[in-house]
């Protein structure tokens, strides 16, 4: 398996664990805090911020392969994200349906990647760090597994 399919693999887990996490909640447990740190988001907080996180980062990695700036340096991760609390709560289902919508955007992104792409660098939006496309796909890939296994973590505590 070549490098950007291995990434897809990584993707792919990461979207199974979420979806069978989420597919075990009733419907109180979206609204249970799940982080106890900052703005003690809930499971809907997570979910949001996750499919806001891979809607922005599709644009952030056109804009990377187009050899455009990705995001400024004074790019504030903290006040983008305090913004998913503000957000019109989602419902599940809308939740869900985006998430499947969003994949299947990302997916065809990653059809449309060439791996001399993989070494092209921006700035990324959380460290500030100019990085490689490979590693925006993989921090992406990890940040959905971390949320995934926070809402299963502050679940447990829940309960």
């Amino acid at each position: 398996m070549d490098r950007i399919g291995e990434l897809r693999a990584a993707f792919d887990a990461s979207r199974e664990a979420l979806f069978a996490t989420l597919d075990l909640l009733s419907p109180e447990d979206w609204d249970t805090p799940v982080q106890s740190e900052g703005e003690g988001w809930t499971v809907r907080h997570v979910v949001t911020h996750l499919l806001d996180t891979e809607q922005s980062q599709m644009i952030l990695l056109q804009r990377l392969r187009n050899g455009e700036e990705t995001v400024p340096a004074d790019f504030d991760i903290d006040r983008w994200n305090r913004r998913v609390k503000k957000m019109e709560p989602r419902s599940t289902e809308e939740l869900r349906s985006g998430m499947e919508e969003s994949r299947m955007a990302f997916n065809a992104l990653f059809d449309q990647i060439m791996p001399h792409e993989l070494a092209l660098t921006g700035r990324h939006p959380a460290t500030g760090d100019e990085t490689t496309l490979e590693r925006f796909l993989e921090v992406l890939a990890w940040h959905e597994t971390h949320h995934t296994k926070e809402i299963t973590d502050g679940l447990n505590a829940a309960s």
